[in-house]
């Protein structure tokens, strides 16, 4: 299957078959013929009247019925049935000297151009499919700068061809990655009775919404944006934002909602609620004036229109957001504290703090009474004249143990030895003048982390996908306990619990409690930074590789004792298992991203078995103690990568904290 040619055929082979076996599956064949002496020719009939022609012979052969010819190469077919048309036939013209046609009542494929139906600019092979009534979808199998197609002339059966055919304009839907509906972006361009979609570089995906579709219906969504108001908003000032809505539908409609939420879609995060009236094919300006004297820095606004009247086949559409920096007015805190953060012996990256800090006796130190706000606790680099660039991403964590500890990210890249200046501003409980950051990363109805850099998923307790965000890659596709007592790839067991400790901007972190097989259980930890994140085996019980990666993406492989390989799923332990005795680092890496493994904990060897499932790395370990080991995710916004040495500066980077003094 990852042999492209091989692919390519076996998908053929599928597409040309499967079509008519869903219409005949339970028909009876009726009978079988030899057409030509050397019986390379063959006709089959089933009950329903479907018919096919196959010619296995050398030579064309050529079909004559209802007054046409069809001549068919080596391996052609024609097919003529109540629900399906279908041929492979000789065309000279042709890219390849044949057209392929397959056509049933809610779907065509077409490679070379079928006249009077659908064309393509190089006659490459196009998908199209009737999701409903004038809803034609359109999927380009190769690159083509245009598409042009016949509503009327796509389908099988003429009651379908005659449904399709709705006079009027049809709709541009733009389509994601997996063929969902974002929104309308035009309408198609009219050639005769041929509508046209066309592009510069290559027709994407489509969907094609006709009059029927939009007929009777208010399709209300977000247009692009106007840029209005400045990205920067003074705390205390109201942070102002227009947004465009158009109805595409064919009905008006009156007193549409729409909603502003901070950060989620929520009710308990809903801000304010404007209504609009909307004619048929018109827009309107809706303007937001949302307060912000309790919150500061970078804050999400979301939106969303529409409610039960509305229709969409675009619903991404009808949610948009906007970000805004609220520039904090320090007047508004009691207290702070300076700190002075020092890179040490290693150049950082944004590099992530973590210190033992207890608001309240730091208040107290000061003179302040009362409670401290964790929700006001804000860090900020004094050498930065940019509001924007000197605050820093802070949240207040508690630690396993019960330690209350202050987390933040310092925005910037430092060369080894440098040092900054931070303050820490702090402010009463009772003053109730700060909202806690709403920004969060975890998604219980997912069970998934989703951060700025990547997104984890967890399925039965476990890690069952890594994702890198930029460039798009499928790093891993799982992250669990591998053991021949529990299962070399599949973490199959019972959940005893699940609990999701921290979540906040800076770092989540979910504890996990599970029972496997053969009596076998553990407790680990997952946290999660902004580039990395960090697995620790609580529980002592050692049997197998307890954090083992199995990776997704075929990629370069080498580790601090200069073993090398190449994952692809096509080898064995290839030198690498057992051959790197207290290993202190990996890097996996392949165009434009890596990933590195730091053992963060001594263990005693790595792991490797490139087969099947791609390569499952691992660091093996008999101690007692927790084992942690990192995980550290590099991407597009790192162009400047060098492979494998990242590995190694990753390794000193945790290795070597900042340090924090007064």
């Amino acid at each position: 299957w990852d042999q492209p040619e091989t692919r390519a055929r076996l998908l053929e082979s599928y597409r040309n078959t499967c079509k008519l076996h869903e219409q005949i599956a339970f028909e009876e064949m009726v009978s079988h013929a030899f057409v030509t002496p050397d019986r390379a020719v063959q006709t089959t009939r089933f009950a329903d009247g479907t018919q096919v022609w196959v010619n296995f012979g050398e030579k064309p052969w050529t079909l004559k019925r209802d007054g046409k010819e069809w001549t068919l190469p080596q391996y052609g077919f024609y097919v003529k049935g109540p629900r399906i048309e279908q041929y492979r036939i000789v065309k000279g013209d042709a890219p390849n000297g044949t057209i392929t046609c397959i056509r049933t009542p809610d779907y065509l494929y077409a490679e070379g151009n079928v006249p009077g139906a659908v064309e393509t600019a190089e006659g490459t092979g196009v998908t199209i499919r009737r999701d409903g009534p004038d809803r034609l979808r359109i999927i380009p199998e190769q690159a083509t700068r245009w598409v042009r197609l016949n509503p009327s002339a796509l389908f099988a059966a003429s009651a379908e061809k005659k449904a399709a055919a709705s006079p009027g304009q049809w709709r541009i839907v733009q389509l994601d990655e997996e063929g969902n509906a974002l929104r309308v972006t035009g309408a198609a361009r009219a050639r005769g009775e041929m509508l046209e979609l066309a592009s510069e570089t290559a027709v994407q995906p489509t969907l094609l919404l006709g009059p029927r579709a939009l007929a009777g219906v208010p399709e209300v969504v977000f247009a692009e944006a106007p840029a209005t108001g400045a990205p920067v908003v003074k705390q205390g000032q109201p942070a102002t934002l227009q947004l465009r809505v158009t109805n595409h539908g064919g009905k008006g409609i009156q007193g549409v909602p729409v909603a502003a939420y901070l950060d989620r879609i929520t009710p308990e995060n809903r801000l304010a609620v404007k209504r609009v009236d909307l004619p048929a094919g018109k827009s309107a300006t809706v303007s937001f004036s949302l307060p912000s004297a309790r919150r500061d820095g970078w804050t999400r606004f979301r939106f969303q229109v529409g409610d039960a009247r509305t229709v969409t086949y675009s619903k991404p559409a009808t949610v948009t957001e906007r970000v805004r920096f609220i520039d904090p007015d320090w007047s508004q805190w009691d207290t702070h504290v300076d700190i002075r953060v020092e890179m040490g012996a290693v150049s950082r990256r944004n590099p992530v703090v973590e210190i033992p800090f207890d608001p309240d006796a730091e208040r107290a130190k000061q003179g302040q009474s009362g409670k401290a706000d964790p929700a006001a606790v804000r860090v900020v680099r004094l050498d930065a004249r940019d509001s924007r660039e000197a605050l820093c991403e802070a949240q207040m964590i508690t630690s396993p143990e019960g330690e209350t500890r202050l987390a933040f990210r310092v925005p910037g890249t430092f060369e080894a030895g440098a040092a900054i200046n931070c303050r820490i501003y702090l402010d009463g409980l009772d003053r109730k003048r700060h909202e806690a950051c709403a920004v969060s990363h975890w998604s219980a109805q997912e069970t998934t982390y989703d951060g700025p850099r990547y997104r984890v998923r967890f399925t039965e307790g476990y890690i069952c996908g890594v994702d890198l965000k930029q460039p798009a890659v499928a790093l891993l596709s799982s992250l669990g306990v591998s053991s021949a007592d529990t299962g070399w790839v599949n973490e199959i067991g019972e959940v005893e619990s699940f609990e999701v400790l921290q979540d906040g901007p800076l770092l989540t972190q979910v504890r996990v409690k599970k029972n496997l097989a053969k009596n076998h259980s553990y407790d680990k930890l997952y946290t999660f930074y902004p580039d990395h994140l960090v697995v620790t085996m609580l529980s002592p019980e050692r049997f197998g590789t307890m954090s083992r990666a199995y990776y997704a993406a075929k990629c370069r492989y080498q580790d601090d004792k200069g073993n090398q390989a190449e994952i692809d799923g096509k080898g064995d332990a290839e030198g690498i298992a057992g051959k790197n005795p207290n290993p202190q680092w990996y890097a996996t890496w392949s165009e434009g991203w890596g990933l590195s493994g730091i053992p963060i904990t001594p263990h005693t060897n790595v792991n490797y078995w490139d087969a099947g499932n791609m390569a499952g790395l691992g660091f093996n370990t008999a101690g007692k103690n927790p084992a942690t080991v990192a995980y550290v995710l590099h991407g597009a916004d790192e162009p400047n990568l060098k492979a494998p040495d990242f590995g190694a500066l990753d390794r000193a980077r945790l290795m070597t904290p900042v340090v924090v003094r007064r």
